[in-house]
């Protein structure tokens, strides 16, 4: 089963009519579309792609992403997609791990790249340019509407199973090291119809596509997808724009983006024509859903999602029923299609490790090849214990396992980062001032998100100056990338440790944090633009 002709088959039986609305306006139909996939995968093969190629994708969200990723399924082979905020070095680490042999860019974003530290430095924070690869290692392509010598010809996919890989995911979205997550063409299958289930019988013609998965949600759906690109405030209010305008009737995205929305909305209500708001990707908060929910017409549906990269949607929450619930924990709902949620490890009080199993669990990560991937189970981080809540079995979240921090939808993994900061061969700006260091979050209830911090014991070489950390904040976003970057930096004589492990008192860091923070006394917080 081929994800290619699932796709083929929806946006053909569009005909003429509008499937994808590009940032800059231009309608594409699904006759359009079609065309411009197979004539791709006609270029594709021509260029020697062949089944089981992995394609690193580095092209901005909207019709030419779909066309291209579409087109590699198309032939066989496998998309590769990398977040631009990996830090440089995890990137390249990345691309030889998953053995990328080709990459699709834009010519824009190839501009960019070659004059990266001009461009970068000129660009707000929010703007990120992707890192190239080694061209001594992969292969660019680029991408045309038009094949040469295609003659209309039509394209039959390249057979392929269920079982067979389609996607790399190589993110920070993930909860383990490495950053690479693959997905086979029946885990992502199962994804879409997973996402379909929870979009149910909602009357929703237009979807807001702010992110490349969202496209591919809403083109499985028989739905038209208003591409939407920018910095997070643009596009919220981009988002804005389209709903009060009737352009876009849903909107599924992450609190980061619906607390911009939901500031820039000022007294005014959604109008009734805007019929669902999905809430997901990070934690979903009793009171982010109180927030939404009163921009929103009364006959809007809010609804949240709980999941993670390596599987999808896992539950599901009306706000009705995410409102009701006032005991202890962040109950984030029902199990959503083939999804079913276990607890391991369950302690007296009912609470124990996660375990999802779903056909939509992932392969593995790119250094496993396990025969059954993870259909048997995925631990998902968390802990958290099941309920029985207005007559069903709901999913309550009580905490996490390990440290991590999930700010704006990204994970941020501290025992991965830290050492990176303190590495004198891979990062020796950063670690000729600091001796220790310890990366914490610290949740802020007005933007609905976490802040991240980082604490550092200086060196004798850290002059401890207001320029001395505005330099060291710079070679850290540097070495961490924008998305792993902290907000706040803090000195310290030492980074408190406890146990016989001798491990870093991150309770006593938050705590600490806390308390410059609300005395406004943080050494030095990165503007937000």
């Amino acid at each position: 089963m081929n994800l290619a002709e699932r796709f083929l088959d929806q946006i053909k039986s569009r005909g003429k009519d509008i499937v994808l609305l590009d940032p800059n306006g231009t309608p594409v139909s699904g006759d359009e579309l079609a065309i411009a996939i197979e004539a791709f995968a006609s270029t594709l093969d021509a260029a020697g792609v062949q089944s089981g190629d992995r394609v690193l994708l580095q092209l901005p969200n909207g019709s030419e992403f779909a066309i291209a990723a579409i087109a590699i399924w198309n032939v066989g082979g496998v998309v590769v997609l990398a977040d631009p905020a990996l830090p440089e070095a995890v990137f390249h680490d990345t691309v030889t791990i998953t053995g990328t042999r080709w990459r699709v860019v834009s010519p824009l974003v190839r501009w960019a790249q070659r004059l990266r530290p001009l461009v970068q430095s000129a660009m707000p924070r929010s703007v990120i340019i992707p890192t190239a690869p080694d061209p001594m290692q992969v292969a660019d392509l680029s991408l045309k509407r038009k094949a040469p010598n295609m003659g209309g010809r039509h394209r039959e996919p390249a057979t392929r199973s269920s079982a067979c890989e389609a996607m790399v995911l190589c993110t920070g979205g993930t909860t383990g090291i490495p950053k690479t997550v693959r997905l086979s063409h029946g885990g992502i299958a199962s994804v879409l119809d997973n996402v379909a289930e929870i979009v149910g019988t909602t009357h929703v013609p237009r979807f807001a596509a702010d992110t490349a998965p969202q496209v591919f949600y809403i083109l499985s759906m028989g739905k038209t997808a208003v591409v939407i690109r920018g910095s997070p405030r643009k596009r919220a209010r981009r988002l804005l724009e389209h709903i009060f305008s009737g352009t876009v009737t849903a909107y599924f995205g992450p609190p980061a983006i619906w607390h911009h929305l939901e500031t820039s909305v000022g007294d005014r209500t959604l109008p009734e024509s805007f019929r669902l708001a999905v809430i997901g990707g990070a934690t979903v908060t009793r009171e982010m859903v109180q927030r939404i929910r009163s921009i929103c017409s009364r006959d809007t549906r809010v609804v949240t999602v709980y999941g993670l990269t390596e599987t999808g949607p896992v539950c599901s929450c009306e706000s009705e029923t995410k409102l009701a619930w006032r005991h202890s924990g962040n109950l984030v709902g029902t199990e959503v299609g083939n999804t079913r949620v276990k607890m391991v490890e369950t302690a007296t009080n009912g609470v124990g490790r996660i375990l999802v199993e779903s056909p939509s669990n992932m392969l593995g990560y790119a250094t496993e090849f396990s025969g059954d991937g993870h259909t048997s189970g995925i631990s998902t981080g968390d802990l958290g214990r099941l309920v029985k809540f207005h007559g069903k079995t709901c999913l309550v979240l009580m905490g996490r396992e390990k440290d991590m921090i999930v700010r704006a939808g990204v994970n941020i993994y501290p025992a991965g980062l830290e050492p990176l900061l303190l590495s004198r061969e891979r990062s020796p700006g950063t670690a000729r001032w600091m001796n220790d260091c310890a990366l914490i979050g610290l949740w802020d209830n007005q933007i609905q998100d976490e802040r991240v911090i980082l604490f550092f014991a200086a060196s004798e070489r850290f002059g401890n100056t207001d320029r001395d950390l505005t330099k060291l904040m710079k070679q850290v976003t540097r070495v961490l990338g924008p998305a792993n970057a902290p907000d706040h930096i803090i000195p310290l004589e030492r980074i408190p440790r406890i146990g016989r492990q001798n491990k870093k008192d991150r309770a006593t860091l938050q705590r600490t944090a806390a308390d410059l923070l609300s005395a406004r006394k943080p050494r030095l917080q990165m503007p937000e633009k």
